[in-house]
């Protein structure tokens, strides 16, 4: 039972970077896909969440791949995109943005790049950028420090809000996008040299970025060290922000139906009405009578809930090493479906 508590608890995220995964070994040639690799590929095809800029990368054998998305530049995703694909053997480019490259000359896969860049590329701030002031180091500060919500579009016409709370502590959301992706990261901000400075936990690889700040009137501009304007932010009205919020529970809940989340959900409800039998520790019964309500006819749901139900049958059952655990994650459940946060 333990082994299988182990298998239910990995909760499945939604990540704007995903690392290289195995499949079963089955015998392809060079570029073609294995059949979990195709479907990682299909999902990286969503080229209008993500217009730029993504690279897509597998093994020779097509049996791990990597990819990331929404990098200042070509080379910065294909970068990513290999450091993600954990092949000892080495991984070759597939794919820039949605164009198969996989086999390409090194002089082809430059030119798909530079068609690439010259399609999506960030403006230039000295271009469009004239009517703006950069803001010092203490006006950046005043601007964010507190709590500000700005919400606006990257270059690439993503649209993002980014939340700057109280001890240097920021969320990056993502709206409107419909890739199986993470749509949320928190990190920490900072200003340095007149520069903003932000390092989320997931997103661009967990590295830091510094950007210079430019206002004209409510909107503010953040540019890279090359100079291109990677965003266009304004602060975000009361209404805005509730509008931002119900957008994100109202995508949050949707991925809650979905199937493999959905049944990993199941199997939570139904490890915790197992420690509230054996050990009573369960989550609260409201909260899981909240949850089944929420997913009443969900087989995906039920299929989980009666994998772990059915051993309230036994006689005993040992190895409920996470209770608590799990009963924190239905607590956090319960509020989103209930709408008590965001």
């Amino acid at each position: 039972m333990r082994k299988s508590l182990l298998l239910f608890l990995g909760i499945s995220s939604l990540v704007i970077l995903q690392a290289c995964q195995s499949t079963q070994p089955t015998k392809l040639s060079p570029g073609a896909l294995s059949e979990r690799a195709a479907k990682a590929y299909a999902q990286y095809l969503d080229g209008e969440d993500f217009r730029a800029f993504k690279a897509f990368v597998v093994s020779v054998d097509g049996k791990k791949w990597g990819r990331s998305w929404a990098h200042a530049s070509p080379d910065e995703a294909v970068e990513n995109a290999h450091r993600l694909c954990a092949d000892p053997r080495g991984c070759r480019l597939y794919a820039l943005g949605n164009t198969i490259v996989f086999h390409d000359t090194a002089v082809e896969i430059e030119q798909t790049k530079k068609t690439y860049y010259e399609r999506y590329k960030p403006d230039l701030a000295k271009d469009v950028l004239k009517e703006y002031q950069r803001l010092k180091q203490q006006e950046i500060l005043t601007v964010l420090s507190g709590r500000a919500v700005l919400y606006g579009k990257s270059f690439a016409g993503q649209e993002v809000s980014l939340t700057f709370m109280k001890e240097n502590k920021v969320t990056l959301q993502l709206h409107n996008i419909k890739s199986q992706m993470k749509k949320r990261d928190r990190g920490t901000w900072w200003v340095t040299d007149d520069r903003l400075c932000r390092r989320f936990k997931v997103y661009y690889s967990g590295k830091p970025g510094c950007y210079s700040v430019y206002k004209n009137k409510d909107l503010y501009a953040f540019v890279n060290k090359e100079g291109e304007v990677i965003a266009k932010l304004s602060i975000a009205s009361e209404e805005q922000e509730a509008e931002l919020k119900n957008a994100m529970r109202d995508n949050d809940l949707a991925l809650l139906k979905q199937q493999k989340r959905a049944n990993s959900l199941g199997k939570h409800v139904g490890y915790s009405e197992v420690c509230a039998e054996y050990s009573g520790e369960g989550a609260p019964v409201l909260v899981l009578s909240r949850i089944k309500r929420f997913f009443k006819g969900n087989q995906a749901f039920q299929s989980g809930y009666e994998h772990w139900i059915r051993y309230l049958a036994y006689d005993r059952v040992s190895g409920l090493h996470s209770c608590q655990k799990v009963e924190n994650y239905l607590i956090k459940i319960d509020d989103m479906i209930s709408g008590s946060t965001s």
